[in-house]
């Protein structure tokens, strides 16, 4: 994707991403992005390198602290059963007469458990991505 930064005085003081309507005041950029592991590290904030032609918008990387990476899976492990369970639930409503399946409930429920607990008793990345990719 194009950018364009205007520049006052040494200053971005505007980035966009469509072309500018008077390009005179504003100068090409591109995005610097250093590639990242994923669930192990994230963009932090930019800055733009304006000795480079074009204008660099380089994002800085970040490390995902464990404890931060164990609560975004717990999060996403609730959602994932509450949006599961609730399908099972309404499958049993639409159309009216429909019957729940306890037994799907169930399963569902153990298995939310189940990663919950790994989850939580995780010491690294490393036995996190087990949990992810289940090798």
């Amino acid at each position: 994707m194009a950018y364009w930064v205007r520049v006052d005085n040494g200053v971005v003081t505007g980035c966009i991403d469509f072309p500018p309507a008077d390009p005179a005041a504003w100068v090409e950029a591109v995005e610097v992005r250093p590639p990242i592991q994923d669930g192990r590290e994230s963009y932090g904030t930019h800055r733009f390198d304006l000795s480079k032609t074009p204008v660099e918008i380089v994002w800085d990387v970040i490390p995902i602290g464990i404890n931060d990476r164990k609560d975004s899976m717990a999060q996403h492990a609730l959602n994932k059963f509450k949006d599961d369970a609730n399908a099972v639930i309404m499958a049993s409503v639409e159309p009216i007469g429909g019957v729940l399946d306890i037994d799907e409930l169930e399963r569902l429920k153990t298995h939310f458990e189940s990663v919950s607990a790994a989850i939580a008793y995780a010491n690294s990345h490393d036995d996190l991505d087990v949990i992810v990719t289940g090798k």
